[in-house]
């Protein structure tokens, strides 16, 4: 379970775009998955996974049970643009669950899920994990939001939410210039334990758009391909 200390940036609702044509094949780095048409109900087994599904004008059929202590999960700048009370799942993915809310594509690309999960849910319907090449969690916020969007037919009405938001974050930095150069470690306390944040997360790398570096330190006890290191 990715156990991460910052919610990424929630793409604002907007009207519908033109969909992608279909049927749409997406690669993976556990194969390639067609979608036949656009999708109407949708299924997310990432963490933090509605809150792109919802500003695309979805409604999440699933949702991962994760840090929110609100309603349903959601966040409160989520909590306006959710019509229904989604599953929640937690723990061990729930298969026949989630096959009962009968969703045309699963979004797992922010999961953690292996080979085996994806084969069981690619089975129940095609399934959009992480590219080829990536690691669990290395998606930036801007990755996510575009494969969500592919996925779901939505592409040119993210490019304008993200404008927008890189927008928003390029006046954050030109409102605070101290922040550049500046250090930072993310840690987390979690069942007992110290956990730093690698480089290579994507909650790390949102801190460093905002003009932030990460601390040599922490560069030091990070590993190749990974997102989170348990310390002393």
């Amino acid at each position: 379970m990715h156990r991460c200390l910052l919610s990424l940036p929630l793409l604002v609702a907007g009207p519908p775009a033109l969909a992608q044509d279909f049927p749409l094949t997406i690669d993976s780095a556990f194969g390639a998955v067609t979608i036949p048409a656009p999708p109407e109900r949708v299924a997310t087994v990432d963490y933090a996974g509605a809150d792109n599904v919802l500003a695309l004008g979805f409604q999440p059929l699933t949702l991962r049970k994760w840090f929110a202590p609100y309603p349903n999960e959601l966040w409160p700048w989520a909590q306006a643009l959710s019509e229904a009370d989604p599953l929640l799942l937690e723990g061990d993915l729930d298969f026949e669950a989630i096959a009962a809310t009968d969703p045309d594509v699963i979004l797992a690309f922010r999961s953690g899920i292996t080979a085996q999960d994806f084969a069981r849910l690619n089975a129940i319907a095609p399934t959009v994990a992480i590219p080829p090449g990536a690691t669990d969690y290395s998606l930036d916020w801007i990755e996510q939001a575009e494969r969500a969007a592919l996925a779901l037919g939505r592409s040119d009405q993210a490019a304008a939410q993200i404008d927008a938001i890189e927008a928003d974050l390029a006046a954050t930095v030109a409102a605070n210039p101290e922040w550049l150069g500046r250090t930072f470690v993310m840690l987390t306390w979690w069942d007992g334990t110290v956990g730093l944040y690698t480089p290579g997360d994507s909650s790390v790398k949102f801190i460093e758009n905002l003009g932030l570096t990460v601390h040599p330190a922490a560069v030091a006890l990070s590993r190749p391909d990974t997102y989170y290191v348990e310390i002393s």
